[in-house]
């Protein structure tokens, strides 16, 4: 006698549950990289935002002497007197 199991689930259903699930686990994996591709992303553009606004341009030192010298040499005394200020604010 040969007898059908009625608690013994078809193996198309099997199937179909199994194929189901491997769908829904590639989604979840595509899904996590999205977020996480997305959120480097934003932290980038917010370390971006963060460093520009905090950058001051500062001629370096040499620079700085010589455009003192070519100041005083032409007579501008008060763009001297602007520079030695800004340099004394700056360090």
């Amino acid at each position: 006698m040969s007898s059908v199991n009625p608690f013994q689930i078809p193996s198309c259903f099997q199937i179909d549950a199994e194929k189901r699930r491997r769908e829904r686990f590639k989604k979840t994996v595509v899904a996590i990289i999205i977020g996480c591709v997305l959120m480097l992303v934003g932290l980038l553009i917010e370390g971006c935002e963060n460093e520009r606004a905090g950058t001051k341009v500062v001629p370096p030192a040499a620079e700085r002497h010589s455009i003192l010298m070519q100041a005083r040499a032409s007579g501008h005394f008060h763009a001297v007197q602007n520079l030695n200020s800004r340099m004394d604010m700056d360090v």
